[in-house]
């Protein structure tokens, strides 16, 4: 009889503990479905659920710390809301804390909105610290906030950042408004980045891990007080039909500023690890090394190029104290094909482009309206760079009138050069080389167009090397172009510029044109069979090739 009695009084003792708890917060640490916010942030202490999922309402939480793998799934993007309580916090005290502080191996977020997270440390909504996967599909990021970097997520260690479908708007820190990576990869993939701000660098992104891939994504309006209003780079990176317009940055790169160093494949490019500057950049002007005789440029190597553009456009991107209207490059290698620039403003050089110290190879793109506002290059301005264009347009680009090189302006070059080949340059703008201007090195052009520019379309021509096959709308690149199939004076008849097919806008010839059928030689400098034109249209369509980007179909 002792030993039943016993056995009650335990049972009645575990009844009450557990009505007990159930009464408590802690009751909810099982709860895989919540449906406040007290109950998501007790689901995620416990570290006992492997998915958790949303209804669609607000959950007012922060302050998460993950130790255990998750997975977060809501109902809808507009209606599973996470809300941090912003600057106020959840409960209307002062807020300090990131959403989310991620320690787990893999976190995956899915069909949510993340909003309102406050922290004057970084990750205004995710703070990552892991060596894992974080993973964000179909997931918004809106009005967060970090007092140092990444206002809506911050990476650092080795780990894989994988984004899609996703949307992150008015988020705002001093170094990437929207994201900070420190190591590891970023991919990103149909993904919208719009309104972000960087009181510092890297209005949007700030990316200095080992490899970046960006793809089928917008970055629109964009600003950073320092450099590089949509993102700053400082690793290896692929952009592909991404589009980025209106962003502005103060300094350098109105939309980018890319800053990587050479590497072979044996020797990959290797994190830096760089400390943001304390202050931010102060405008300045590029002083120029002394002028020497133009030397014998000799054929570049093959390289590997860290940053690759493809199949992009860059569309009224400012710098607004600064160089490079769309892109500030500084160092490295940078390849760029099938893409448009076009109305990008610059402050100083390079309305587009301001090239320094680096390789720059474009292909089969074209730079329009682009304008520098108070210094030389209209579209590019290259500065002790190798730089190789081919079967691209430029037109309607512009400097002030007392400035150099409505197109392109070669402001310093080492000895391996300028290579132009199957170019259109026309209707460019400039107080002297109304389309290109170089200021004493080697401009080599071949089989190339250069036409109506408001003045000489050649300045300094003792400068430019010909391949032959080239055609100038006036005389004053005849010093150069003496060599096979050149012509001066000779208005090429170039149509409009306007969509002829392919990726990018481009100026038709008539079937009249001098430029038909003019090339012997159809290779570029390197000896390499040039088979297509501008916008992948066999050449040549007659028994020779076509002089300049475009080529005729008969």
């Amino acid at each position: 009889m002792k030993t039943k009695h016993l056995a009650l009084a335990a049972l009645i003792v575990t009844l009450f503990a557990l009505t007990a708890f159930v009464g408590t917060p802690s009751a909810f640490a099982a709860n895989c479905n919540p449906t406040t916010g007290a109950q998501l942030e007790a689901a995620v202490a416990s570290g006992a659920c492997p998915t958790i999922t949303l209804i669609n309402t607000v959950y007012y939480a922060n302050n998460m710390t993950l130790k255990n793998n998750l997975t977060i799934v809501g109902a809808s993007p507009g209606g599973s809301i996470i809300d941090g309580g912003g600057a106020t916090g959840k409960g209307g005290t002062t807020g300090n804390d990131s959403i989310f502080y991620d320690y787990s191996y893999r976190f995956f977020l899915d069909t949510l909105t993340l909003r309102n997270g406050y922290t004057t440390f970084s990750g205004g909504a995710i703070y990552d610290d892991t060596r894992g996967d974080l993973i964000i599909h179909y997931v918004t990021f809106f009005n967060n906030f970090a007092g140092n970097r990444g206002g809506a997520i911050y990476d650092e260690n080795y780990n894989s950042t994988t984004i899609s479908y996703s949307t992150f708007t008015a988020n705002s820190a001093q170094y990437g408004g929207a994201i900070y990576q420190d190591a590891g990869t970023l991919t990103v993939s149909t993904s919208t980045f719009n309104s972000n701000s960087a009181t510092r660098d890297g209005g949007a992104v700030y990316f200095d891990g080992t490899r970046a891939d960006f793809s089928g994504s917008r970055f629109n309006h964009n600003h950073a007080d320092g450099e590089g209003g949509a993102m700053i780079i400082y690793a290896p990176t692929s952009i592909k039909t991404t589009d980025f317009s209106a962003n502005t940055s103060n300094y350098d790169g109105g939309a980018l500023y890319i800053e990587t160093t050479s590497a072979t494949p044996s020797q990959p490019q290797q994190p830096q690890h760089r400390q943001p500057r304390l202050a931010s950049p102060q405008p300045h002007v590029k002083s120029l090394k002394p002028k020497t005789n133009a030397p014998a440029a000799a054929v570049p190597t093959v390289l590997v190029y860290e940053v690759t553009i493809a199949n992009s456009t860059f569309v009224q991107n400012k710098a607004v104290d600064d160089y490079g209207g769309a892109i500030y490059q500084e160092g490295g290698n940078l390849k760029i094909s099938n893409s448009t620039f076009s109305s990008n403003v610059a402050y100083y050089g390079g309305g587009a482009i301001f090239a320094n110290d680096n390789n720059l190879y474009v292909q089969r793109s074209t730079f329009d309206h682009n304008q520098s506002l108070n210094s030389n290059g209209g579209a590019i301005d290259m500065y002790e760079d190798q730089t190789i264009i081919t079967n691209s347009t430029f037109a309607y680009n512009s400097v002030p009138l007392d400035k150099d090189g409505g197109a392109l302006y070669v402001e310093y070059a080492d000895t391996t050069g300028t290579w132009l080949a199957f170019d259109t340059f026309a209707h460019d703008v400039a107080g002297f080389g109304g389309e290109i201007y170089s200021s004493g090195y080697v401009v080599h052009i071949k089989n190339s167009i250069l036409a109506y520019g408001n003045v000489d379309n050649c300045e300094n021509p003792t400068d430019l090397v010909s391949g032959g096959g080239n055609i100038s709308s006036d005389n004053s690149c005849a010093l150069a172009f003496t060599a096979q199939r050149d012509a001066n004076g000779v208005n090429p008849l170039l149509g409009p510029l306007q969509n002829n097919g392919g990726n990018t806008k481009t100026m038709a010839l008539t079937h009249t044109s001098h430029a038909v059928d003019n090339v012997r030689d159809c290779t570029d400098w390197f000896g390499h069979a040039v088979t297509i034109d501008q916008r992948g249209i066999t050449r040549p369509q007659g028994p020779w090739c076509d002089s300049g980007a475009y080529e005729l179909v008969k």
